[in-house]
């Protein structure tokens, strides 16, 4: 495991705007966005959409889509060809610092948009707005950090191994594949990108199934991702309900690994749902006011 990049080298605010402005309320509407699968905004399967609900003042904001099974599919086979497209050239096995380039335009789009992500993590999840803009300052240092990751894993590779005499052995480091990664609401892009930057500084191809009561800055970054050419399929973003999304993901046979923060319940679920593939989980969870990881 990597560990987390430090916070920005500056303090917390020490007053917190404890809910968006007035102005901002009265007129809080967020981007009506698609399912982002195979670089490009897909309609969901069934036509389905959820309400997103302004915690500030209980009125409907907009909506996001709700992916199903059948989305779940098309994002892991986009997916899928990512990782193996080019025989893995473009992207699996390309150097380290390809993927780099790769995270550091991310990070750079993350500042210049930090003032519209924050205002509408604050809307989306009530977040404070000087909190979410801190996040957004450490959504972009995240993907600065795992960059340099990415860049060291080519200095690291076909490394010598000392073996006993007449032996010779090399470490190579490869992605593990097709990796599902479901998020929790509390931090929603932040929590995001501490799984999706690792997994794409390491080679992997992603499936990212934020909660459905905070998705919309997850939304936004697959914008983002659009807007700096980041290689078809590389990342997918699902949106929608647990049962419908999230379940489907976690038991999908081309899924490799599951990356999950949440609910102890859920994490439970979730490693019954890989067992049958036995995938390798990550589980992060909150039993009994304290945090474990499986």
């Amino acid at each position: 495991h990597l560990h987390l990049p430090p916070r920005a080298n500056q303090p917390r605010p020490t007053q917190l705007t404890t809910s968006p402005p007035p102005a901002m309320v009265a007129t809080a509407k967020i981007p009506q966005r698609q399912l982002f699968i195979d670089g490009d905004w897909r309609v969901p399967a069934l036509g389905r959409r959820l309400p997103v609900i302004n915690p500030t003042t209980e009125a409907s904001i907009g909506e996001i889509p709700a992916g199903t099974s059948e989305d779940v599919d098309a994002a892991v086979a986009a997916a899928r060809a990512a990782l193996k497209r080019n025989r893995g050239r473009d992207w699996s096995r390309a150097p380290g610092a390809v993927r780099a380039k790769y995270l550091r335009a991310i990070a750079a789009k993350m500042i210049e948009r930090k003032s519209d992500l924050a205002r509408l993590e604050a809307l989306d999840c009530g977040k404070p707005l000087d909190e979410a803009a801190w996040d957004m300052d450490d959504v972009a240092g995240c993907f600065e950090f795992f960059a340099g990751h990415a860049e060291a894993l080519d200095k690291r590779q076909n490394a010598a191994v000392a073996l006993p005499e007449n032996f010779k052995c090399h470490l190579k480091k490869e992605p593990i594949g097709v990796v599902a990664l479901i998020t929790p609401w509390n931090y929603p892009l932040l929590m995001a990108v501490w799984k999706v930057a690792p997994a794409l500084a390491a080679g992997c191809t992603a499936v990212l199934k934020p909660s459905e009561l905070a998705s919309v800055t997850c939304l936004e970054l697959g914008d983002v991702c659009k807007e700096i050419g980041l290689p078809s399929g590389v990342l997918n973003i699902v949106t929608g309900l647990g049962h419908e999304a999230g379940a489907p993901l976690s038991s999908h046979p081309d899924v490799d690994k599951v990356a999950f923060t949440g609910s102890y319940a859920t994490g439970q679920k979730i490693m019954v749902a890989a067992a049958p593939t036995v995938k390798a989980c990550y589980i992060g969870t909150w039993r009994q006011k304290s945090y474990c990881s499986i």
